[in-house]
């Protein structure tokens, strides 16, 4: 009788490793779920997400909301952006932290109160700012530097000051705060979402022609053609070969065919 209870005491210890086995592996619905979005909402933070999306993913004047996105589109989002967003490796963040975030995001509803914009073309500070903020995340200091100068050319008063307080701060600053300081910058100039790197290349170089500053048109077109494809690519080419044969007239057409604007009429440049 002694050995039939020691030996029930066992399967039952056998029986309770296995269910607690197989729910680990497993995972009980609702309740893995739950946890991998409470974890993605810390990471959401401590990555910097809520930055430009807001403390939870609802959107702000730089990011857009991210409730509705699917698991596929924020993944991809994350390693191989389409817009101004830049990319995250696996260093920055793991698979795993990943699938977390993830996890949050889906995890949310949408809502009509989540933030709006409406879709329009940024100013050429905007634009900078977000070029070096691009160019700052890619440890490109030749290129962010470069972008802080132009938008201190361009802003005004107390915008330009902060601008140059951020570059001032660049050579000899942490990294991680001149990124703070811009990003903080970029969100009192409003920049708008959804802004991908060939239009901001565009905007620039359409920026610099009215200004007649036709090497930095030529700078930013050559960016443009480094990240343009297909039928965009060969209407940069046009671009520069009409700069090329100093036709200034024809090349803004082209580029504000490029950026999808009616050309404006007029009796030459």
């Amino acid at each position: 009788m002694k050995n039939k209870r020691v030996l029930g005491l066992i399967m039952g210890v056998f029986l309770a490793s296995l269910l607690f086995l197989g729910l680990t592996i497993y995972g009980i619905p609702g309740i893995s779920e739950t946890s991998a979005a409470e974890e993605g909402k810390v990471l959401f933070t401590e990555k910097g997400c809520v930055a430009c999306h807001g403390p939870e993913a609802q959107g702000t004047e730089i990011g857009p909301a991210l409730p509705g996105h699917t698991a596929e589109q924020v993944r991809r989002q994350v390693r191989d952006p389409l817009s101004q967003m830049p990319p995250f490796t696996e260093e920055q963040i793991s698979d795993a932290e990943l699938d977390n975030i993830v996890a949050f995001i889906t995890s949310l509803a949408p809502s009509e109160a989540m933030h709006m914009h409406e879709h329009k073309m940024s100013t050429p500070v905007q634009a900078h700012l977000w070029m070096a903020l691009t160019a700052l995340e890619s440890d490109n200091a030749t290129d962010t530097q470069h972008h802080l100068q132009h938008a201190v050319e361009v802003a005004d008063g107390s915008q330009a000051e902060a601008i140059q307080a951020v570059l001032d701060n660049l050579d000899g600053g942490d990294a991680h705060s001149v990124q703070h300081e811009l990003e903080s910058v970029l969100a009192e100039a409003q920049a708008l979402e959804e802004k991908t790197v060939d239009q901001l290349h565009l905007e620039l170089a359409m920026s610099a022609m009215e200004a007649r500053e036709i090497e930095d048109v030529r700078h930013h077109m050559e960016h443009f053609m480094e990240v343009a494809s297909g039928v965009d690519k060969i209407k940069g080419r046009q671009v520069l070969a009409l700069m090329d044969e100093e036709d200034l007239h024809e090349a803004r057409h082209s580029i504000e065919g490029l950026m999808g604007m009616t050309p404006h009429a007029d009796g030459g440049e």
